[in-house]
């Protein structure tokens, strides 16, 4: 079981669900096309199962090795790169990553900082849940409190409208009774 997978694959006709299922388990993704191939680069802090992978996406190649078998996150990062670099035309498709996450690898590798490479795809990629997860309770708190007032103001609105209506009763029984006694004969004083 390994913690990083950079595959050729078909074309997924329906990413968004299969890749939905990756935000579920918190596997950070990137699925991209370079020219007319199409790649998946998937990494997690725990490990993957090959067979979920398998079982999800057709895989055309696993591609795990160079020179050598790829071991490090690391190697698999300009791996990809490479693919990258290399194509005319490559845009990213579907990704949970940050914005602009492979210019940014790119530079923190170049460092070569001990740690560095961890800190920036897994804490900063955890913040963003993080942010993204406290951003959607606030939002549902919001909602709450919206719904709350809006509640409120429906109350009131129905408790006008029968005060209107009680007031419009009280006023025609006023001119039922003003006009009876209009049309009792008066007497001259």
């Amino acid at each position: 079981m390994k913690t990083v997978f950079f595959f050729q694959t078909q074309q997924i006709p329906d990413h968004a669900i299969i890749l939905d299922q990756f935000k579920k388990q918190k596997i950070f993704f990137s699925y991209f096309q370079v020219d007319q191939k199409y790649y998946l680069f998937v990494y997690t802090q725990k490990p993957i199962e090959m067979d979920f992978i398998y079982q999800i996406i057709d895989v055309i190649q696993e591609l795990d090795s160079r020179k050598r078998k790829l071991r490090s996150i690391r190697g698999f990062l300009l791996y990809a790169l490479e693919f990258m670099e290399n194509g005319k035309d490559s845009k990213i498709l579907s990704t949970n990553l940050q914005t602009f996450f492979w210019k940014k690898v790119k530079n923190v590798i170049v460092q070569n900082k001990k740690g560095a490479l961890q800190e920036f795809l897994f804490e900063l990629q955890l913040n963003l849940s993080i942010n993204h997860s406290n951003s959607q309770n606030d939002l549902e708190e919001k909602i709450k409190i919206l719904q709350n007032q809006l509640n409120s103001l429906q109350q009131k609105v129905i408790d006008l409208e029968t005060k209107v209506d009680n007031q419009k009763y009280v006023y025609r029984e006023q001119n039922k009774a003003f006009e009876a006694i209009k049309s009792i004969p008066h007497e001259n004083l």
